[in-house]
């Protein structure tokens, strides 16, 4: 059982796990000891969230708690969580919610499932005298990445469906529960080290991608993430995970305790230990370049509480087709489609993004379910009825690696309606749009939109080089602003309009062509840069509402350098961790 007085970001099994899969440590940047306000108004609103504990084995649970019909889970402030409106019937046999114990450290992920927002929160449990867990100081919170999260709308069980959970446990998985593991496209995780604290966190795929080998060992892929390999440091660490599987239908809930251990893929014995698991492997499992670490788990104990939970997901459903009908090639590893409907496509919010399935990407008889991914709608045309994304090349990534390679003119997708809260909202205040290379996409129609609003205009974007920057939609933005810029200076109206393209590296910039109007920087885009170039527009930090969009380390650097801003909006690009 862990019980912190100091929790930092990442301990020196995380910075090995960086620096093996990386090839260098993940910056500490985007960590708060406090919740910023969205965070606290983000937990206030969800009906359910994950928490991970220690027993005093020091084996680790996770969990799913839900709240009351009609009830707030959760009350948030900047210091601190109350769970205080869970559901007393969905707590029976918890092994979580019955074993945290004062003082120990705890673990929270926030998840809304039918937008993809998470956030994470480490801290120490303390019990109250009405018999909560409130989560407090010393606290560290951060965001989660959004791929690999399955969107899910959700409903309350009605009163009449509710029953008490039966619960049952073991030492292994009986043919019922190695059905639920083998459909799963989620499951959540919690893993804990003494000075980092407990952590939970998600993971995702296809079903099937967490194999059973046999009745005590699974073994799940570890897809590229955020690079911050919190989950793999910890198990490097102590080896200890705790596992929660859910059937999102019935509010059935399994939790697994268990020693885990990574099999690398650059190891001659972790790969000849995967291949040999992966023998036993539940039948019909998706298959995974060999180029990718596993993550082998012995279960320990496991315990079963069927219809537990108060709420009830359903997937989403793809009901739209689309056709790719034009593909342009922005850099070397980005490239937009452009997506035709066969009927009348609903127009986007600006910044929202498209949830799509993917085709079977084996091509066999398999009968693979598609791949689900969301993309960013980087432009739409109601004359043309066509939504455009626009796509970088991830390393490993097998979907971005069909559309770069694969998909052309003619291939049909499947998609949603346009989703996301990360959205342009409607204050008369200026609004500053600040993205890092691909995080271009969502800010682009919110910069068409924010012309339209007749409101003042800050624009930075950060490139690596000129070769990465994302030529078509770099063009289509300075043309907006120029245009803009005009139209601002002939009005009378004193609107700011300014645009600053900054490039990380001084590789050819040379070469670069300037738009009318913009600036361009070179070198790391940090905060005191971004403070500099913003002091003489002489901003109000009050009423300015600020767009962040970009990778991670970009996103952490750039929340630094507007923190004293009062609106600060923010959507991070890349996996999960």
């Amino acid at each position: 059982m862990f019980h912190n007085k100091v929790i930092i970001p990442f301990h020196k099994e995380n910075e090995a796990a960086q620096l093996r899969a990386n090839g260098r440590s993940t910056n500490h940047y985007g960590f708060r000891t406090v919740l910023p306000e969205q965070h606290s108004e983000f937990y206030n609103s969800l009906p359910f969230v994950v928490l991970g504990v220690s027993d005093n084995n020091g084996d680790m649970w996770s969990t799913v708690v839900t709240a009351i019909p009609g009830e707030q889970l959760m009350s948030a402030t900047s210091t601190s969580v109350v769970i205080e409106g869970n559901d007393k019937l969905a707590a029976a046999g918890d092994p979580v919610l019955e074993g945290t114990k004062e003082g120990q450290a705890i673990g929270l992920l926030g998840l809304e499932m039918h937008t993809r927002r998470r956030n994470r929160l480490n801290g120490v449990a303390h019990l109250t005298t009405q018999g909560n867990i409130q989560i407090s100081a010393p606290l560290l919170s951060f965001g989660n990445c959004p791929q690999y999260i399955t969107e899910r709308t959700w409903r309350f069980f009605e009163p009449s469906q509710r029953h008490p959970p039966v619960i049952t446990s073991g030492t292994q998985l009986s043919n019922t529960q190695i059905q639920l593991i083998s459909s799963a496209t989620t499951f959540f995780v919690s893993s804990g080290h003494p000075e980092t604290g407990v952590d939970a966190s998600h993971r995702g795929g296809p079903p099937g991608f967490v194999h059973v080998t046999d009745r005590q060992t699974l073994l799940f892929p570890d897809f590229p993430g955020n690079r911050q390999l919190k989950t793999i440091g910890n198990i490097l660490a102590t080896s200890k995970l705790g596992l929660c599987f859910c059937d999102f239908s019935n509010g059935t809930v399994l939790h697994i305790t268990g020693n885990a251990e990574i099999l690398w893929c650059d190891s001659p014995s972790g790969q000849d230990k995967r291949d040999v698991l992966l023998v036993t492997a539940t039948p019909d499992s998706p298959s995974f370049p060999a180029e990718m670490n596993w993550v082998a788990v012995r279960l320990k104990k496991v315990i079963l509480r069927e219809h537990a939970l108060s709420v009830q997901w359903t997937p989403k459903i793809f009901r739209n087709h689309l056709t790719i009908v034009q593909v342009d090639l922005e850099a070397d590893s980005i490239k937009s489609f452009y997506l035709k409907g066969s009927a009348a496509l609903q127009q986007p919010l600006p910044g929202q993004y498209l949830p799509l399935a993917i085709p079977d990407l084996k091509h066999d008889s398999s009968h693979t379910p598609p791949l689900e991914r969301t993309y960013s709608i980087s432009g739409f045309s109601t004359e043309q009825n066509t939504y455009r994304i626009s796509i970088k090349l991830q390393e490993r990534g097998v979907v971005s690696s069909w559309f770069h390679y694969t998909a052309q003119p003619g291939v049909t997708l499947c998609c949603g309606e346009p989703q996301g809260n990360f959205v342009l909202g409607h204050s008369s205040g200026v609004k500053v749009l600040v993205s890092g290379g691909i995080g271009i996409t969502p800010l682009l129609p919110m910069l068409k939109a924010a012309v339209l609003q007749h409101v003042g205009v800050v624009w930075i974007h950060s490139s690596p080089t000129i070769v990465a920057l994302p030529r078509c939609l770099h063009k289509e933005a300075c043309e907006v602003l120029s245009a803009y810029a005009t139209q601002a200076s002939t009005s009378g109206l004193g609107l700011i309009v300014h645009q600053l393209t900054n490039f990380s590296r001084e590789e050819q910039t040379d070469a670069y062509t300037h738009c009318p109007g913009e600036d361009v920087g070179i070198g790391r885009l940090t905060p005191e840069r971004v403070n500099q170039y913003l002091e003489p527009l002489g901003l109000d930090t009050q009423t300015a509402d600020v767009y962040l969009c970009g990778p991670s380390g970009f996103m952490s650097t750039m929340k630094t350098a507007f923190e004293n801003f009062a609106s600060v909006h923010s959507e991070a690009f890349g996996p999960s961790a």
